[in-house]
């Protein structure tokens, strides 16, 4: 009889034992994933953040003076979240030419972050360098935020023609973990934010009178 109680026991340890470790396991490979995606997520993010620098840094590329180097831009609201919905302007094509830029962005999806729905964008490149528009570049589809403020010389708000300075600002949302919810409300989001401020030199002729 005490053979077999102690078998039991030691049954339950080496179970116990199991758990422990299996419970280990999952962790540490649920957090090995989490910094993959975390990892992943940033390396995207800064690969857009970059074209981003470089198209704006060349916003006026070769214009005239007293041509206007941005040509449209407007914002828009999704869920109480304004985001800059549409900026073309003149630039330099991947050819180092000339050639119209144009940055688009489209509400894809929503996620949930501190218990609240935010929607997620998805920004477009579009690049014509004489032959019409082409989709060349875009983000990934978890922008949380996306804004392009046009300044004027002292960082005031202007109009696409007296725009002397371009900040941008973006939120990536990356989710991390997901949680057993169905609606991922617990879900772990982790935002990486990147943004700038530029002074083209291709912007100090807008509106010149010479």
């Amino acid at each position: 009889m005490q053979l077999i109680l102690d078998k039991m026991a030691a049954a339950v340890v080496t179970a116990v034992v199991f758990l422990v470790l299996f419970g280990l396991q999952t962790r540490v490979q649920g957090d090995s994933i989490g910094e993959t995606v975390s990892y992943m997520a940033k390396k995207q993010t800064l690969a857009f953040a970059e074209v981003l620098e470089r198209d704006f840094a060349n916003a006026g590329f070769m214009t005239a003076p007293g041509q206007d180097a941005i040509l449209k831009y407007s914002n828009s609201t999704a869920d109480s979240v304004e985001y800059t919905e549409l900026i073309e302007f003149v630039g330099m094509g991947s050819n180092g030419s000339q050639a119209g830029i144009r940055y688009v962005t489209s509400q894809v999806d929503s996620t949930y972050s501190d218990g609240n729905v935010v929607p997620t964008f998805e920004v477009l490149r579009y690049e014509n360098l004489g032959s019409g528009w082409k989709i060349s570049g875009g983000s990934m589809s978890t922008l949380t935020d996306f804004d392009i403020s046009l300044l004027d010389e002292n960082n005031n708000g202007a109009n696409m023609s007296n725009t002397r300075k371009i900040r941008i600002r973006l939120v990536n949302a990356v989710e991390i973990k997901r949680s057993t919810d169905r609606n991922f409300v617990n879900a772990r989001i982790k935002d990486l934010r990147w943004g700038i401020t530029l002074t083209p030199r291709g912007l100090s002729q807008q509106l010149y009178q010479g």
